[in-house]
């Protein structure tokens, strides 16, 4: 074994070690959240994109910036995180500090709960599937979903500036009668956008969904995940949404 990998190895050991020291208590033995950052003269600076870090994987860090999900890795005492790199500057039981360019990044645990990083038997259920089902329930398809949270999945490469983001589904049983029929207009359904745009649901197969926007072109959403309550879709752009029942 090298240095390097011995060094990354001791990042992780490290983190974990703290990690069962923590579990004792009543806070998270995984999971970080930023409560402080400050510059290269140790002054707090204003920010709004909180990070929080999440140590639940041996072999990978998961980490939250400022709404987005990425997976990071240890690279000798460094976390690299997308494209940006990580340095540790200090870990301890209570407190880790990553620098990043000229700021300092301040970490705390994150008090304990009912979360999957919490608790490490339920960590496989807290992931993204790399691939879409091959099959859905249409009957608990129908209804109205909203968005409540979204990620990047890793190597997307996106500009995130220029994503159509969802925001709604609303899918129908029925095209409906009467005054329902001239409501829905004879569509199986609809995908509102951020900005209030409805593309056209125009089928669904497998476990995607075919759409059409405002200029008929046909855009595919991945369904990765079905429950009766809970939906997780992935777009072109690799954006993955989590979607619950209204």
């Amino acid at each position: 074994m090298n240095r390097s990998t011995l060094r990354s190895t001791a990042v992780l050991l490290a983190l974990f070690t703290l990690n069962r020291a923590a579990a004792q208590e009543e806070y998270s033995p995984n999971r970080w959240k930023e409560s402080l950052r400050l510059n290269l003269k140790d002054e707090p600076v204003h920010y709004t994109d909180t990070v929080f870090v999440n140590t639940t994987d041996r072999q990978a860090i998961d980490v939250v910036i400022g709404g987005y999900a990425y997976r990071g890795t240890v690279n000798q005492d460094s976390l690299n995180i997308g494209s940006r790199t990580f340095h540790v500057v200090k870990n301890e039981e209570g407190e880790l500090r990553l620098k990043y360019g000229k700021l300092v990044h301040v970490f705390t645990r994150e008090p304990k709960g009912m979360v999957a990083a919490d608790a490490p038997e339920f960590a496989a259920q807290n992931r993204i599937p790399d691939e879409p089902l091959t099959k859905l329930n249409q009957k608990q398809l129908h209804g109205t979903w909203l968005v409540y949270k979204k990620s990047l999945r890793e190597g997307a490469d996106a500009d995130v500036k220029n994503i159509p983001y969802f925001r709604k589904l609303e899918l129908y049983a029925t095209a409906g009668k009467g005054k329902a029929q001239k409501s829905r207009n004879g569509q199986k359904g609809y995908m509102i956008l951020a900005s209030n745009i409805a593309w056209k649901v125009a089928g669904i197969k497998g476990g995607e969904i075919s759409l059409l926007t405002t200029l008929n072109q046909p855009v595919t959403v991945k369904v990765l995940r079905q429950t009766p309550n809970e939906l997780l879709i992935e777009d072109d752009y690799k954006v993955v949404y989590f979607l619950k029942k209204h």
